[in-house]
């Protein structure tokens, strides 16, 4: 049995979704995760652990558009295959959605990933889903037969989704962002964690939102922007005192000051402000110290 990739949102041998618009910035932010994972640094407060490898499976582009991405963030450990760039894949398994379990079977056999591997599909849905996106039981269906395909080669499914566009109408509106796969409820309703991240909707809301609703742990939402090369920070760096930002990172699950260190790294703190907001957090009672040397965020009663 191998370890969770991030216990209570990505357990192992689970099928995990990653929705947002598209060009929303869902490869750029997953680069960052991946190289988390490779060096073995939590993410969004969440500590990892690493996979045994991570195999990434692209359907739409060709590999030389991610791998900058990937580089560019410091996840250099990642193996990939693109679609795209095969030729030898049958059209008959293209063109037909109901051999969509085929060829996604025939595609990760070529990843051969190893036992406790990390594989990312980017994107899930049109190319393997056996059917069409709207109908319940094929998203269902397919869901299910990728789960038995993630026991099988004992590794865990984080796959990307479009999200449909919001309506104007404000009585028709989506009010949960897991609603918004473009598609069946099904993916929402099939999937271990649901992952989402929103662009701005100016004016009422400037900054990006990254959130997650998961079986096992309680759904949380976290603000997001962009600097200058495109890379996501949060925002509470930003807008917030350096002791609410800190707050919002940390997990519920007790941290050494190593591990603290990394946790607090987006928010781009001198070691001097970081030591004066934890402080101030501890007075607070906001973060508590289980031992000498650990700290945890705590929750309202």
């Amino acid at each position: 049995m191998f370890p969770d990739p991030l216990p209570g949102l990505l357990p192992f041998q689970t099928v995990n979704l990653f929705g947002g618009a598209p060009g929303a910035g869902k490869t750029t932010l997953l680069a960052d995760w991946l190289a988390a994972w490779q060096h073995g640094q939590p993410i969004c407060g969440v500590p990892s652990h690493r996979p045994t490898e991570v195999c990434y499976l692209a359907a739409d582009r060709s590999w030389s558009r991610y791998q900058p991405v990937l580089t560019r963030a410091g996840a250099t450990a990642v193996r990939g295959y693109s679609l795209v760039d095969d030729p030898s894949i049958a059209a008959l398994d293209l063109d037909r959605a109901d051999r969509a379990t085929h060829l996604l079977h025939q595609l990760v056999a070529r990843l051969a990933p190893a036992p406790g591997s990390l594989l990312v599909i980017e994107p899930l849905s049109p190319l393997f889903i056996a059917g069409s996106p709207n109908d319940a039981r094929a998203v269902a269906t397919s869901l299910v037969r990728l789960r038995r395909l993630a026991v099988q080669y004992q590794l865990t499914v984080l796959a990307t989704l479009h999200f449909a566009k919001q309506r104007n109408d404000p009585a028709t509106r989506y009010t949960r962002p897991q609603d918004r796969f473009a598609g069946s409820t099904s993916f929402a309703g099939f999937a271990d964690s649901t992952i989402f991240l929103l662009e701005p909707e100016p004016p009422d809301v400037e900054t990006y939102t990254l959130g997650w609703v998961s079986r096992d742990l309680p759904p949380r939402q976290l603000a997001l922007v962009r600097d200058t090369d495109g890379r996501f920070r949060l925002a509470s760096a930003v807008g917030s005192t350096a002791a609410d930002a800190l707050h919002s990172l940390l997990p519920l699950d007790p941290l050494d000051r190593a591990s603290l260190l990394l946790t607090a790294a987006p928010l781009r703190l001198s070691i001097s402000t970081l030591k004066r907001a934890l402080a101030t957090l501890v007075a607070e009672g906001r973060v508590s110290q289980p031992r000498r040397g650990f700290y945890q965020r705590v929750e309202p009663s």
